[in-house]
Parts: C-alpha cells; structure tokens; sequence
C-alpha cells in the first residue's frame, strides 16, 4: 500500500512539473535551445519593446489516464502563450523547431500590443503577411497588416483579377468566412 501511494505521489509531481515547467531566462531562442529543452522547462523570454509582455515557450504535454491512472506525454512540438492576454494566454498553434525560432522573431520584433496580437491570429489561422487567399466565391485576396488601428482579425486587400493588389481598404476575414491559402504570394 505504501509503495502504490509513493507512485500516486510520482504521478502528481510530475503533472504539477508539466503544468508549471522550471524557467529558463532567454533575450533570443534558437532551434539548438528548444531542442535542449527538457520536458520540465520552459523558455522565458520578456519582450524588449512591449513592456510587461513575457512569452514562454515550452514542449506540448497531455495528461491521459492509464488503468485509472494519469500519465503525461510530452510530444515533438512546441507551445507558445504570453503574458499579455490572461483569458487565453497559450496561443493556439503548434510549431517545430524551426517555425518556432522564426515565430518568436517575429513576436519580438513587435513595436505594440496589437501587432503582436494581429501576427498571433494570423498565425492560428495559418497565415503569414503576403499569402494569397482565395474565397469560396472565387475573389482573392492578398494578407497584410493595415496602416492605422490593427484589429486582432486578419485583413486582406482584394486582388484585381489580373492578381494585382485593387486599392481598396484592407478587409476582415471573420470567423465564419470559408477561404483557401494559395500557395503563390504576393510582395508589397
């Protein structure tokens, strides 16, 4: 009895790691450093130009129970959250190693908080500035970050139909807005 609960112990203090990992303080993360990270650890990198926004970044973990008992599983990906929005911190995307480094730069790189968070919903949506899009109507649409007020939707310019940018205002794609990214991109 008294070895089943040193091991229902183990169990617990391994999901309270997983669910608060050691921090590892950074300025700039590399591909080496994630593969580094131990299952316990976490990433924590405080943005340079955003006061009070901390990004963390960690490898993605599942508690699944297994004969009445919970086991985590640390899987190849990584999770990212921040510090800025505390009603859904962990931003809903999974990245390898090399679309993490490259995720992060662009989060660090941000003058603002809605720029930050433009990049993150593009992000969940699989988007990066400069894809072309197509709707289900056939109309297509470049990505871009607007000038002036930043939504935390994406926005995309119509194209023409010689697939030239129209001069119109960028428009929101919404949540129940059905579309396909092109494989093709568009500069400027």
């Amino acid at each position: 009895m008294r070895e089943l609960n040193e091991g229902m112990e183990k169990v617990k203090n391994q999901i309270e790691k997983a669910h608060n990992p050691t921090p590892i303080h950074k300025q700039v993360i590399t591909a080496h450093d994630l593969k580094e990270l131990g299952d316990n650890e976490q990433i924590v990198i405080h943005h340079p130009l955003i006061t009070g926004i901390i990004l963390k970044i960690r490898k993605e973990f599942k508690v699944e129970t297994m004969l009445n008992i919970p086991v985590v599983f640390y899987g190849e990906k990584y999770v990212i959250e921040d510090s800025g929005d505390k009603v859904f911190p962990q931003h809903e995307v999974l990245f390898n190693e090399e679309e993490m480094v490259a995720y992060v730069e662009k989060l660090l790189s941000c003058k603002n908080k809605e720029l930050l968070y433009y990049l993150r919903s593009l992000a969940r949506k699989e988007l990066e500035v400069g894809n072309v899009i197509e709707f289900e109507d056939g109309k297509k649409g470049v990505i871009v970050i607007p000038e002036g007020f930043i939504g935390r939707n994406p926005m995309f310019v119509p194209l023409k139909k010689d697939g030239t940018k129209s001069n119109h205002k960028p428009r929101y794609i919404y949540a129940n807005d059905s579309f396909k990214k092109i494989n093709e991109e568009l500069e400027g």
